[in-house]
């Protein structure tokens, strides 16, 4: 008995450090943070515009465009901006993370 307990308390504890990262403001570090910031912000001004399944990211190529959309997987862009629009975060690089913003 005393033994499943301290392996469960073990877990958690280890479980907490490593997701401790995750739970701080801003941007998370990762090598395509930037990308991914830029990808949600073109993605989120299609869908703004009324493109429902946007293909094309206009401003990227200094204005000319890319079919950035069509080679990107939508999903977690299609999540951060129903919480984007829906005021969940007022920051657009926040709206990737699921933790609430105090600064609102």
């Amino acid at each position: 008995m005393f033994s499943r307990a301290f392996s469960f308390l073990c877990i958690a504890i280890f479980s907490l450090i490593a997701t401790l990262p995750l739970f701080h403001q801003g941007l998370l570090p990762t090598h395509d943070g930037e990308y991914h910031v830029v990808r949600f912000y073109e993605f989120h001004k299609m869908i703004s515009d009324g493109v429902w399944y946007p293909r094309w990211a206009p401003d990227l190529l200094y204005g000319l465009g890319v079919p950035l959309f069509n080679y990107v997987y939508p999903l977690p862009n299609y999540v951060a901006s129903f919480l984007h629009f829906f005021g969940t975060k007022s920051n657009p690089m926040d709206s990737n993370k699921t933790k609430p913003n105090p600064k609102i």
